[in-house]
């Protein structure tokens, strides 16, 4: 692996997988420890039964070799409390490769004809445990190739070049043995980290993918609320459109029949509102609709439905009302609001509302019925000089 370079404040792709190998190495980090201080001891052991005339030297390799460990080990868990490692990536990949340098030097040193014995079935047992130590440090450092490496060339070199220098066929074979197999965990080391940075790819790569898919499916489901927003609410007051309405009105009839209650139908038009247009422009009647809207609002329940059926023609619904007269308080009170004075853009208008009123079950017992009622009392309103209301049994 390539050390990382500084590059921009945009993490990309490439910067994540470079992180997460980083990352790995260090995790993974502890496990080679023990295994490795397990090697050095039993490497002490013998050393202190069988080469005794050495020992010196082998408390001070040990020595040695303790004091790099523990400050890897320090390092490491430096590393992993850290919050934000990767602003400092090239950093920590540099004192891992230190550190992995260090440690395959401590382990060269055992390997070299310094602490190296002249009896071959005590030369083959330090061989294995090495041979045994550069295996599995392939796992361990492959995620960073440089830090493999900084370990396996001072570890094992070491070791080969003592057989070259001794003048026996059987040392001749063990070099060409050492350097096969120093040849295969290179080989071993290159294949290892692209094993693992094509796993850590296809998992960003998962992730995204996932991510793409959830937000697709959120835009797909914000698409379908708008599409039902938009089929069944006036695209410029919001409120309930015709389609709406209907589906409203039949509901609130069942239920005040399931109930035994009356149900009331104000079926509104608004006077001079045509004039407004025509004077004005439609974008002040588009704006003294959303006026009259917020004010019905206003003074309306919360379980009251206001529909706009189209052009100036608005409805209420008027659901769990006591009585008649609470049905006209209501009306009243909607044709104040409504003939209070409407600021617009350029200049202070004034409309009125006419009011139709359908009772249920008095006026009719189903949509069609009570909807024709109360749009023949408005007509009436308006035939007699609107800004008022009327109940169908009045005409």
């Amino acid at each position: 692996m390539d050390l990382p370079r500084k590059q921009s404040p945009i993490i990309n792709l490439k910067q994540k997988i470079e992180i997460a190998l980083v990352a790995v190495l260090y995790k993974q980090a502890k496990l080679g420890f023990l295994a490795s201080w397990i090697c050095a001891t039993v490497i002490l052991i013998y050393l202190y039964y069988f080469r005794s005339t050495e020992l010196l030297l082998a408390y001070v390799w040990y020595t040695f070799f303790l004091f790099i460990t523990l400050l890897r080990l320090f390092l490491v868990n430096t590393f992993l409390r850290t919050k934000m490692p990767e602003t400092h990536l090239t950093l920590w990949c540099y004192l891992f490769i230190i550190g992995a340098f260090l440690s395959g030097i401590s382990w060269g040193i055992i390997g070299s004809p310094l602490l190296l014995p002249n009896d071959s079935l005590q030369e083959a047992l330090i061989m294995i445990i090495l041979a045994g130590v550069c295996a599995g440090s392939v796992p361990a450092f492959a995620p960073v190739r440089r830090a493999a490496l900084a370990f396996l060339i001072p570890a094992m070199l070491p070791l080969i070049i003592g057989f070259i220098t001794t003048k026996d066929s059987i040392y001749l074979f063990l070099t060409l043995t050492l350097s096969a197999f120093f040849t295969y965990l290179v080989t071993l080391i290159f294949k290892t980290h692209q094993i693992i940075r094509d796993s850590i790819q296809l998992q960003f790569e998962n992730d995204d993918l996932l991510k793409h898919l959830s937000d697709a499916k959120s835009q797909l489901e914000l698409s379908n609320i708008r599409l039902k927003q938009d089929a069944t609410h006036d695209p410029l007051t919001h409120v309930a459109n015709r389609s709406l309405f209907e589906t409203n009105f039949e509901a609130a009839i069942k239920m005040a029949a399931a109930e035994h209650k009356i149900l009331a139908l104000l079926y509104l038009d608004l006077d001079k509102f045509k004039e407004v247009n025509d004077k004005h422009g439609h974008d002040a009647g588009d704006q003294l609709l959303l006026i009259v809207v917020a004010r019905l609002k206003n003074i309306l329940r919360e379980r009251d439905i206001v529909s706009r059926l189209g052009g100036d023609e608005l409805t209420i619904i008027l659901e769990n009302i006591e009585n008649v007269q609470a049905i006209a308080d209501v009306a009243e009170r909607v044709c104040e609001v409504i003939r209070e004075p409407i600021m617009l853009k350029d200049a202070a208008v004034q409309v009125y509302a006419s009011i139709g009123i359908s009772i249920f079950p008095i006026d009719g017992d189903d949509m069609n019925t009570l909807l024709r009622v109360a749009d023949r009392a408005m007509y009436y309103v308006k035939d007699h000089g609107g800004n008022n209301y009327h109940f169908n049994i009045q005409i």
